[in-house]
C-alpha cells in the first residue's frame, strides 16, 4: 500500500477500465429511438447495442442524434431480454468445454462446464 507522507490515508490509484463502448452511428441511433419508443429498458438496449448505457440516455434526452427520426418499427429487432457480447461470449465458451467433456466422456469437466455457463446466467438474470 502507498501512503502518503501528509496524512497517511491514501491509497494508491487504481486504472480505470478502458472504455468498451463503441461509436454509435445515425443508423443505431434511429433504432434506439425506435426501441424506446417501442418501450424497451434503456439498460436492454444498451447490451442489444454493446454500448454504454450513457449514450442510450443521451439519445433518450435528444442530447446527441436530437436530429435523427426513429426507425421504422418492422427495423427493429425483435422485443427481449438482450444479453452483451462478453456474457454471450463467455456462454458459447462454457458449452464449448461442455461438449468437449462430453466428448471425452468426462463427467467432472463436464459438470464444471454446466455451472460455469450456469454461473454466468444468473449473474446476468439478476442484474438484467
Amino acid at each position: 500500500m502507498h501512503i502518503s507522507s501528509d496524512d497517511g490515508c491514501h491509497q494508491p490509484k487504481r486504472k480505470r477500465a478502458p472504455a468498451r463502448s463503441r461509436s454509435l452511428s445515425e443508423k443505431d441511433a434511429a433504432i434506439i429511438k425506435a426501441m424506446l419508443l417501442r418501450g424497451d429498458a434503456q439498460h436492454q438496449i444498451a447490451a442489444f447495442m454493446e454500448c454504454n448505457p450513457g449514450r442510450v440516455g443521451e439519445i433518450a434526452t435528444g442530447e446527441t442524434f436530437a436530429h435523427v427520426a426513429a426507425a421504422a418499427p418492422d427495423d427493429l429487432p425483435p422485443a427481449g431480454h438482450y444479453i452483451s457480447a462478453p456474457l454471450s461470449d463467455g456462454i458459447s465458451a462454457g458449452i464449448d468445454d461442455l461438449r468437449a467433456a462430453i466428448d471425452r466422456r468426462d463427467l467432472s469437466a463436464a459438470k464444471a462446464a454446466v455451472q460455469s455457463v450456469q454461473k454466468l446466467f444468473l449473474r446476468n438474470h439478476r442484474s438484467g
